[in-house]
């Protein structure tokens, strides 16, 4: 599935989850559309800028990446993409739990370059723009990477993790590890309470959720707690809730045939003519046009 209409196409080879432990994605963003909504898991991401640019936030920080460019995501990460310039973007994104790079046994390649990642004492660089050698280096992997995982041939399992190795090489070769930077205490008692919040929302999107349900888990109060959201997400509370509805009743339409108000129910709507209202302003057609498109092939 590329290049479909709507404000995020994904598309999955595997999971993180399937014996070969990495997933693949490939974003597709209209302009002023949000990119990547907020959130977080345990496995590392790269996230590799392929048409326009895009404003990335990994934890406190914001890093406006150029087409070309790439982020890396240490795996319990708080991120987000947000749009930057008129032209929407086009990102490749591949998500992989880290011990994919572990060995049977304990050797000099787990012991010197990977268990430091995986126990957390030092991480990738997060930005990768192609001002220096080894970054063009990382750069031309990733492209390899996202050229494997999209043909798919025999074997691509086995190019994947050359492709990563690589990767490890040119970081190690120029001693370009990054360290494990801890957060101040304000920012992270915020992400850390972020994370709650957005975990809680995964979990019951279904039904009414209220914004001091929310507040009371950080003990704010409900305006505060609404200037807390907004200054980490670039949204409301409802803003994001319902963004997060939208895409769950979008995974709905492309796998089912069930009614549109029966859909809207689940994800959480009340009232099917809202759900229509909110799914046309997040993903710029009607839940009955998407679910065609989709049938046709039109993405």
């Amino acid at each position: 599935m590329r290049g479909e209409n709507t404000v995020a196409t994904v598309e999955k080879p595997g999971s993180v989850e399937s014996p070969f432990p990495l997933a693949a994605a490939w974003v597709h963003a209209e302009p002023e559309a949000q990119v990547i909504d907020c959130h977080w898991h345990g496995e590392a991401e790269f996230l590799l800028v392929l048409e326009g640019q895009t404003l990335f936030q990994i934890g406190p920080e914001l890093f406006p990446v150029r087409e070309g460019e790439a982020v890396f995501v240490h795996g319990g990460d708080i991120h987000a993409g947000y749009p930057l310039g008129t032209n929407g973007c086009r990102i490749f994104s591949v998500v992989f739990d880290m011990n994919l790079l572990g060995s049977a046994s304990p050797d000099r390649l787990q012991e010197e370059y990977v268990l430091p990642l995986l126990e957390g004492r030092r991480t990738l660089p997060a930005r990768y723009t192609g001002d220096e050698a080894w970054s063009r280096n990382v750069l031309a992997e990733l492209h390899g990477l996202c050229r494997e995982l999209e043909e798919k041939r025999k074997g691509y399992e086995l190019a994947v993790k050359a492709h990563l190795f690589r990767i490890l090489a040119e970081i190690a070769a120029e001693n370009r590890w990054a360290s494990r930077k801890p957060e101040s205490d304000e920012d992270d008692f915020d992400l850390q309470l972020l994370k709650r919040v957005l975990s809680h929302i995964e979990q019951n999107y279904s039904r009414r959720i209220y914004i001091r349900e929310l507040a009371k888990m950080g003990h704010m109060a409900d305006a505060q707690f609404c200037r807390f959201f907004k200054r980490w997400v670039r949204r409301t509370p409802t803003e994001y809730i319902n963004s997060y509805r939208v895409k769950k009743a979008a995974e709905l339409l492309r796998q089912s045939d069930r009614k549109l108000s029966d859909i809207a129910r689940e994800v959480g709507f009340d009232h099917p003519s809202y759900f229509i209202r909110r799914f046309r302003a997040e993903l710029r057609c009607t839940p009955a046009i998407y679910r065609r498109r989709h049938r046709l092939g039109l993405h």
